[in-house]
């Protein structure tokens, strides 16, 4: 990766431990696609209850070509979760279906052609 990866807590208290959860999951989505160029992970409350907090996490990947892959956040079905760190995960293996989806379009569109037709 190109850039350092910005992990950023919106109205949360930053954690070592959560810090540590979204690099392992980072490193991760760097082994499915070598080209990320920059990630950014937003963990913010999603709501407030009188016992609990929801979370939500967000993963911003940056490849080339200016192409953004956003997984979880709010308003998403990767949204909402008591525990940041199955927040963590949600949001992760949405970012990481996007870029295997992204990473196939790539290969097909780069794959070379399987044969040639010739003109009679």
């Amino acid at each position: 990766m190109q850039v350092p990866v910005q992990i950023t807590f919106h109205q949360l208290e930053p954690s070592p431990d959560v810090e540590a959860r979204i690099h392992e999951k980072v490193a991760k989505l760097e082994h499915l696609h070598t080209g990320i160029v920059s990630c950014r992970v937003v963990v913010e409350p999603a709501a407030h209850t009188t016992t609990q907090t929801i979370f939500s996490v967000r993963f911003e990947l940056s490849l080339p070509g200016n192409k953004t892959i956003i997984g979880g956040g709010p308003g998403t079905k990767n949204d909402g979760f008591d525990n940041v760190h199955t927040a963590i995960n949600a949001a992760f293996e949405a970012a990481k279906r996007q870029l295997q989806d992204h990473a196939e379009k790539e290969r097909l569109h780069t794959a070379p052609p399987l044969g040639t037709i010739l003109a009679g």
